[in-house]
């Protein structure tokens, strides 16, 4: 194993047992991942949910075109 691998290891393990902490620079980013995560989710909920209305209102359109009473 090389010897950076072995200090990043002792690190991680470090941190794991409460030794050490974490670089603030990590937490930053990990925070910056959630947010966007987060974020991500919302605009994809806010698109189905629109194109669902859509969707719907179209079908309910055409069953109204199709049917054969006035």
């Amino acid at each position: 194993m090389s010897d950076a691998l072995k200090e990043a290891n002792q690190k991680l393990l470090d941190i794991q047992l409460g030794k050490a902490r974490a670089d603030p620079s990590t937490v930053a980013q990990q925070s910056d991942n959630v947010a966007h995560a987060l974020s991500g989710a919302g605009g994809g909920l806010l698109a189905m949910a629109l194109t669902f209305v859509v969707s719907c209102i179209r079908w309910l359109c055409k069953a109204n075109l199709n049917s054969d009473t006035p």
